[in-house]
């Protein structure tokens, strides 16, 4: 799945669909309930392809809010 997500991101014929066809955080699709803090900065695939998986969804929201407030020095 990761090489997929890679060539999917990577690939100019691809990069911009594949981007748009995911969801902001706290605004729609899977995300729309969560990463409040974070609205309008990340878009991303997290946890399952079935719908299960909310034991690590606290924990991806951490990490995506981690990632906005990077900066290099």
């Amino acid at each position: 799945m990761m090489q997929v997500l890679d060539f999917a991101y990577h690939h100019v014929g691809t990069n911009d669909e594949f981007i748009s066809a995911l969801p902001i955080a706290g605004i729609d699709g899977t995300l729309k309930h969560r990463m409040y803090n974070i609205a309008r900065k990340v878009r991303a695939k997290t946890g399952t392809m079935a719908g299960s998986g909310w034991t690590y969804k606290e924990l991806e929201d951490k990490i995506a809010t981690l990632l906005t407030q990077y900066q290099r020095s």
